[in-house]
Parts: structure tokens; sequence; C-alpha cells
């Protein structure tokens, strides 16, 4: 692991070899009453976040149900997204499942839709997967699409615990690998990442609260879904990051860190459905997620969520589509 870190930092490309960078949102998938992916409510999904001029879109990760599809709705929501933003925007499908054939068709259908790259989660369920499996997973995806990886470190639902050292020697044996997204963890893990990967790899953090440390020390962007909801507030957080005003950064970090809060909390206790009653906050129609039977918020859970981003001034109201971050 030595000599491969050795090499990584010895060896960097300059920062603008990134494949990305910026709010790259985990879009949801909503669905009708059936489960039925809802192509009406996508589309509006899609729109709502192309008027917040986010930099990138990841549908069909945990947040967008991927997991929880088939490989056929899968595909249709990626055509949905794909039409609609029409390359307006760089789109990274994730196409991880628990084989790799299925991850190998889902990959190259992404790839024919003009997705910038290929999000692969390690193969899922199975946490006894051994290291030359972990790796075969990845290296014959590799080779069967000729296109960009991001990879994940996401143990709480692969079961796969990636750490530095394997994503290391993945990179050794995958090139194409040129992005991760870091999981739910602290500063300091994720910039032992940072300090470690090549230069090329570009870095996301799960937690938007970490760029307020992690930007200027190179960070990539972050993919988020607790602020999903708010892609406005996201984007003027990196803008602020980007041009140094850490006055106006701190602002929104504590906006946001205080919104993904509560719905943390909620989410915890009540479940996924946490995230649909954030997003009707904006005035979104969603019928039915996550795409499983989940109890409905009580009006008590609906009215904190609403009294939090009014006390941080962000000011949602059923219907507005713009946020007030002054």
């Amino acid at each position: 692991m030595n000599d491969i870190a050795t090499t990584a930092r010895a060896g960097r490309p300059r920062a603008s070899a990134k494949l990305l960078q910026g709010i790259l949102v985990p879009i949801p998938t909503v669905f009708d009453y059936d489960g039925e992916v809802d192509e009406p409510g996508m589309r509006a999904l899609v729109q709502f976040y192309l008027d917040a001029h986010v930099h990138g879109l990841f549908p069909c990760g945990s947040f967008g149900m991927g997991p929880a599809m088939s490989v056929d709705q899968r595909k249709r929501v990626a055509e949905l997204i794909a039409e609609t933003v029409n390359g307006r925007i760089p789109l990274v499908v994730h196409c991880g499942t628990v084989d790799v054939f299925s991850a190998i068709d889902l990959a190259k259908h992404a790839k024919g839709l003009g997705s910038l790259a290929i999000a692969i989660v390690p193969p899922f369920y199975y946490s006894d997967h051994t290291e030359y499996e972990i790796l075969e997973h990845y290296r014959r995806i590799a080779e069967a699409v000729d296109s960009p990886l991001f990879i994940y470190d996401n143990p709480q639902y692969s079961g796969i615990h990636m750490q530095v050292e394997r994503v290391l020697r993945l990179k050794e044996a995958i090139p194409s690998i040129r992005g991760i997204k870091l999981n739910i963890m602290s500063v300091e893990r994720a910039l032992e990442y940072l300090r470690l990967l090549p230069e090329d790899i570009a870095i996301f953090s799960a937690g938007v609260s970490n760029l307020l440390t992690g930007k200027p020390k190179g960070f990539d962007g972050t993919v988020n879904p607790p602020t999903a909801h708010v892609p406005e507030l996201c984007v003027s957080f990196w803008d602020a990051l980007a041009l140094d005003d850490f006055a106006k950064a701190i602002h929104y970090h504590y906006q946001l860190d205080a919104i993904a809060g509560i719905v943390m909390e909620l989410w915890k206790t009540r479940g996924r459905i946490a995230y649909k009653e954030a997003l009707k906050l904006r005035g979104l129609e969603i019928k039915m997620f996550p795409r499983w039977p989940s109890k409905e918020l009580g009006p008590e859970d609906v009215a904190r969520l609403r009294e939090v981003h009014e006390r941080v001034g962000a000011g949602y109201f059923v219907g507005q589509r713009r946020v007030n971050v002054v």
C-alpha cells in the first residue's frame, strides 16, 4: 500500500483532469401508488434541479431507489432523466447490482444515454466477498464498458468496507476509476482519501457539512440526500466556498447543517418518508417515496420540519421554488 500511495502522490495530474466538481444531486426516484415510476413526477423533479443550476445529477443510487427497482425500471428512470436534461448538465448513473452481469447491462445502457461516468457500489448483500471477487466485479465492468467509473465507500448498505488501501489496489488494476463517493464518515477519515488517492479521482463527500473544511483542502463536491430538496442553497454554499467567501459559506453551512439535521432525525425515527415530506415542502407533488410501505409523517413532524427551515432563514413554503439565502 505504501508503494502505491507514494506513486499516487508523486504522479498526480493537474486539478483540471478531474472528472467533475460541485453539487452532484442524488435525485430521488418517485413512484405512483402501485410502485411504478411516476414519469411526470420524475420530469418535474429534473426540471426543479435544472432550475437550481446544480452541477450534475446522480440517478438510481440508494436515494434514487436503484436497488429497489427492476433492471427495466432503472433503465427507464435513466432514460427519463437523460431526455429531460438533454445534455445540459452531467449525469453519473448508478448501475451497481448484486451480480456483475446486471451491472454491465445497466452500465452499457447508461453509457448509451451519455452518462459521464458509471457509478458502481461494491457487490452488496454478500458481504463475505473475497478480495479477488471484489476486484473482478469492478474489472469486468470496466472491461465491458469504456467509461469512467465512480465507486463507493458505503459499508452501511453494501456490507463491504472499501478503505483507502483497497481503493488504491483497485485503481492500480483499473485506471478508469475516476471518482469516489464517501458515504457518511468523519472529515478526518475522508481527508485520508484526499491525501493518498491520485488527483484524477474526484472525491465527493456524502456529508454536505464536510465541505466547509474539505473544499479548501481539495474535496471535489458532495452527493448529499438530506439536502437534496434545497439545491439552490447547496449551490450557493459551493459557490461561496469556490470564491473563498467564508463569511457567506459559514452562513450557508449553518442553514444546511440544521436542515440536514432535522431530515436525518426524522429519517432515523420515521424512515425515508421524511424525504418525501421535505420535497413536498418545495411544492413538488410526490405520490410515493420510498418504494415500500411507509407510515406517513404526522402533523407534528411535518410542522417540525417546516419550523427548522423557517428558523434558519431558508423561507420554504408550499409552492415556493426559490430560497432566501441572505
